[in-house]
């Protein structure tokens, strides 16, 4: 997965990448040279916990200089009660020295540390803007991230009868993932079909161009056919 940065943010991600040089071991800290906030000093941040990993401050008396095993870290009370997500001033966020720690080998090389950054008023606290954001963190020695597949169960078919809107259910497209739980998982429409649409029941006036797994498995996706109508069988891809 590439993430795009949008071409107004509020955040910008440095020149130097967060590295885990073993399994269970700590990252470089999480500072400007990593993430800088492009907005006022006291912006509030959103930190969610990383799949693979957590957020620690490192303690420096928990193993000798000379031991070349594993450094430890330590929760820190910038960090959430259970390493939960919470929010947080953005500018002690970057000088806390915070660290990324890996907790779950074998893992995929890559790991992301979720944030969520909102821009208030300073008076009314009203939201300005917001946006998120994953800063990557590499984890050496572990294997390459793999793409989603499609579930060998699933038809891929959806039959369809004419004018008549239809949900596509797990049976006709479905998809795993090694790496990710698949409630999480989203579909993106890359190729709409050349007629009538992919939509979403919540409002089945409107085009669907991507759906999480979760609303799939519930039936809330759904194929509206073409308004005309035809004599003979057709296919749409």
């Amino acid at each position: 997965i590439h993430v795009v940065e949008p071409q107004r943010s509020l955040t910008e991600l440095g020149n130097v990448l967060l590295v885990v040089p073993e399994f269970y071991g700590l990252s470089n800290p999480i500072n400007s040279s990593v993430l800088t906030f492009k907005t006022q000093p006291d912006v509030i941040c959103t930190i969610n916990v990383p799949m693979l990993g957590q957020l620690v401050v490192e303690d420096p008396e928990s193993m000798p200089a000379s031991d070349p095993g594993p450094r430890k870290g330590r929760h820190t009370g910038f960090t959430c009660p259970g390493n939960k997500a919470c929010d947080h001033n953005t500018r002690e966020f970057l000088t806390s020295g915070l660290k990324y720690q890996h907790l779950s080998p074998p893992s995929p090389e890559i790991d992301y540390i979720p944030i969520r950054v909102e821009f208030r008023d300073q008076t009314s606290r009203a939201m300005l803007e917001t946006e998120s954001i994953w800063i990557p963190v590499l984890i050496q020695g572990a294997m390459q991230n793999q793409p989603p597949n499609a579930a060998f169960m699933s038809t891929f078919i959806l039959e369809v009868d004419q004018f008549i809107l239809t949900p596509m259910t797990t049976a006709a497209l479905d998809a795993t993932d090694d790496e990710t739980p698949q409630t999480q998982l989203i579909f993106n429409v890359t190729k709409p079909p050349a007629e009538g649409y992919i939509t979403h029941l919540d409002d089945h006036t409107k085009t669907a161009f991507s759906f999480s797994w979760q609303d799939l498995n519930e039936m809330k996706i759904a194929y509206q056919p073409p308004n005309s109508s035809h004599t003979a069988r057709r296919n749409y891809e």
